[in-house]
């Protein structure tokens, strides 16, 4: 389960927070903006940096000087104010006050982190700092991709679909077991403090302009002139100029004015080296796209926000410490969820299906009702863009639903999609003809007697060929309750359903059926139908048997009330620690609640 920390610390984030070139905002308020309304002043303290042999050293360990600009303030106001207003019936001055607090307790709440980063008591793993590239990016992607969406506007030319072409490269998520057991973060080396369990990650190959370099660098004048004129060049050369673009709009639009002087020097040493490239051809300056990770003005404007989120995290993850689950501990608390789950269900049969759909708890009471509910998993390879226009605008056109059907048929023939290696498209297009052979080949290979290989084979297939991004680290499957002849009720397309309902009415553990949807084409197999009952600590959570593709119940329990605990210790942990922050820290912090009466003034209108 996906870590969790208050609200108020997990959601500020500022992306492009030094720009004044959003809608919001005018040019000629930059200044007002960039004023800060709260500073947190550097400090230097002593500390105990942990040894790899466990001993410690003396150290000292000195905080940046936190600012928060009345741009933050208000743009955090913008998301938040309203809600607080209402549900805490603070007026606007109120709900700004509160509003600051959080993100002065933010701040000391990074600043403790750091801290104990620069201990050794808390470390990244480099899969974790490189996820944090990739999602910088990501954004970096989109706004690239919506400069070049003007430039072929500007052209006259149609922009590529995203995840789509030999200039992107989608990643998608990398294989894994759904009960797999936490790596032991023992069996990696440590450097500089980072925990190598990965290698380090650039955006080479798979992002950016893709050049054919082999041609430029290497190839003779008369293979460079051919190359020079293919859509291939030109589609890259797009991207280039969309790249100049966007760097052009941060050189424009960064409010220098919250910038304190060693900042400004470094953006102008960033733009001195951007500078170099004016007048290069397009191939070359494409090279600055690897090289943005960089520049101190992507990680100011990128970067940092996403690198704070993950250090909250990692502050999460040490308060919970070594927190465990006893057994004594799991029979109680099974006792008592089974008896909450049998008092609930047999008082309303609705309550028993809602939680089945919402599949977010473990049942342990299944009540003797006539409730046919089962789960299945299905591989989605998509219609493009393109083909699902086709077919909205065959609809269009008054046909019968069966010309439809058929028109539909006929244009999942002509689906294409990709391989999926290592999270990342891989190799040239693949026909949907030639991605079913090898879905049944896979799957026949595997012996019929074996359902569990058959799943576990099926769960591999899944990260090879879909896209659906539900189906995903699902460890259960989209549940569906079987209600034919009712139809039209599980809320999902009716060809998807009816598929579904042959499966369960087989009722065989393993069976896949096909079914063309709007969407494209879905592989659906049965993956678990659920049977009447109490279940004991000692079952199997999926009747897999496996340890990676199943637990038991009894292991379960352990994970959910060992998540409950966790966040219970984390809450505490926080607001012991925002309590002694706070204490230690207020002759450093610095608020200016005047300079905000504008924006007060503003909301009220």
């Amino acid at each position: 389960m996906k870590k969790k920390i208050l609200i108020f610390l997990l959601c500020l984030v500022f992306a492009f927070s030094g720009l004044t070139g959003c809608k919001i905002f005018v040019l000629d308020e930059d200044k007002d903006y960039a004023e800060s309304v709260a500073v947190i002043e550097s400090r230097s303290l002593p500390i105990k940096i942990k040894q790899e042999d466990g001993s410690y050293k003396d150290g000292t360990f000195t905080s940046e000087r936190k600012t928060i600009t009345k741009l933050q303030l208000y743009s955090i106001y913008l998301q938040y104010g309203p809600t607080y207003q209402n549900q805490y019936r603070l007026s606007v001055k109120g709900a700004y006050d509160k509003l600051l607090e959080h993100l002065i307790e933010r701040e000391l709440m990074i600043i403790k982190a750091e801290k104990l980063l620069a201990s050794n008591e808390i470390r990244f793993k480099q899969s974790e700092l490189n996820k944090v590239w990739k999602d910088v990016y990501d954004a970096i992607d989109d706004e690239i991709y919506e400069y070049e969406a003007d430039i072929a506007k500007e052209y006259g030319e149609e922009i590529y679909e995203r995840d789509e072409g030999v200039d992107v490269q989608p990643e998608w998520p990398e294989f894994k077991y759904p009960y797999e057991p936490d790596q032991d973060d023992e069996d990696y080396p440590i450097e500089n403090n980072i925990i190598m369990d990965e290698e380090v990650w650039r955006p080479e190959g798979s992002r950016g302009p893709i050049f054919d370099y082999a041609i430029i660098e290497h190839g003779t004048e008369e293979a460079k002139e051919r190359y020079f004129m293919t859509d291939e060049y030109r589609k890259a050369a797009l991207k280039t100029e969309a790249l100049r673009r966007f760097l052009q709009n941060i050189k424009d639009k960064l409010n220098t004015y919250a910038l304190s002087s060693a900042d400004l020097a470094k953006f102008n040493e960033d733009l001195k080296e951007i500078e170099k490239y004016n007048d290069s051809k397009p191939y070359e300056y494409a090279k600055l796209y690897a090289k943005l990770q960089d520049f101190w003005f992507i990680k100011y404007l990128y970067y940092n926000d996403y690198y704070n989120a993950l250090l909250l995290d990692k502050l999460q993850e040490y308060a919970e410490g070594n927190i465990t689950v006893g057994e004594e501990e799991i029979n109680s608390y099974y006792n008592k969820k089974w008896a909450e789950q049998k008092a609930s269900f047999d008082a309303d049969v609705n309550n028993y299906i809602s939680a089945l759909k919402e599949n977010n708890q473990v049942i342990l009471y299944h009540p003797n009702k006539d409730v046919k509910f089962f789960y299945v998993k299905h591989i989605l390879i998509p219609f493009s863009d393109q083909q699902k226009a086709k077919l909205e605008s065959y609809k269009n056109r008054g046909y019968t639903e069966q010309m439809i059907k058929d028109y539909r048929n006929r244009l999942a023939n002509e689906i294409t999609s990709y391989m999926h290696i290592n999270g990342n498209n891989y190799g040239d297009r693949m026909t949907i003809a030639e991605i079913e052979n090898i879905i049944k080949n896979r799957l026949t290979s595997t012996p019929q007697a074996d359902k569990n290989a058959a799943r576990k084979t099926f769960e591999e297939l899944i990260y090879l060929f879909n896209t659906d991004p539900g189906m995903f680290d699902n460890k259960f499957g989209y549940g569906m309750q079987y209600t034919y002849p009712e139809t039209g009720t599980s809320g999902y397309m009716p060809e998807f359903e009816e598929a579904a309902f042959k499966l369960y009415e087989k009722r065989e553990i393993g069976a896949v059926e096909k079914a063309i949807t709007d969407y494209g084409v879905h592989y659906i197999m049965l993956y678990s139908i659920v049977k009447p009952g109490t279940k004991e600590l000692g079952e199997w959570i999926n009747d897999f048997g496996l340890g990676a593709y199943s637990i038991q119940y009894e292991e379960a329990l352990r994970r959910e009330l060992l998540e409950s605990k966790k966040a219970d210790a984390y809450a505490r942990y926080q607001n012991k620690t925002l309590k002694q922050l706070k204490r230690e820290w207020e002759p450093y912090v610095s608020t200016y609640p005047k300079r905000y009466n504008r924006l007060i003034k503003l909301a009220k209108g």
